[in-house]
C-alpha cells in the first residue's frame, strides 16, 4: 500500500505537466468604443520563479458592425469565441482592435480575457 501511494505521489505531478497541465491567471479589459481602433494590453503579475508558458485570448460581447481583433474578422452580432490558444512567453499580451465597417458606425461593447498560463 505504501509503495502505491509513493507511485502516486511522484507521477501524478509528472502526468499532468508533460500534458501541459498549468496554472491559469486571466485578465480581462473591456472595449467600450467600438467605433474606434484600440489597442489593449494586458499584464499579469506572477509568483516569484514563475513563468508564461503559453495564452488564451477569449472575446465576448455584442457588435453591429464589421470589425477585427488580432486580425481575425468577425461580422458582428454575439461573439463568445476563442481567438487564440497557444504558446507564449511573455508576462504581457497586446490585443489590437479595428472597426472594419465604412458604411456604419461601429457600437457594443466586447470583453477581451487572455488567460497566462504558467
Amino acid at each position: 500500500m505504501q509503495r502505491l501511494i509513493l507511485l502516486v505521489l511522484f507521477v501524478t505531478p509528472a502526468i499532468f505537466s508533460s500534458c501541459g497541465y498549468f496554472v491559469g491567471a486571466t485578465v480581462s479589459k473591456e472595449i467600450i468604443d467600438l467605433s474606434q481602433p484600440c489597442e489593449k494590453v494586458m499584464k499579469v503579475k506572477l509568483p516569484k520563479n514563475e513563468y508564461v508558458h503559453k495564452v488564451k485570448v477569449k472575446v465576448t460581447g455584442k457588435a453591429n458592425g464589421k470589425f477585427s481583433i488580432e486580425d481575425k474578422v468577425f461580422e458582428g452580432g454575439d461573439i463568445n469565441t476563442i481567438i487564440y490558444e497557444g504558446d507564449y512567453y511573455g508576462p504581457e499580451y497586446s490585443v489590437k482592435y479595428q472597426p472594419l465597417d465604412k458604411e456604419k458606425k461601429v457600437t457594443g461593447k466586447l470583453k477581451v480575457y487572455v488567460t497566462f498560463y504558467y
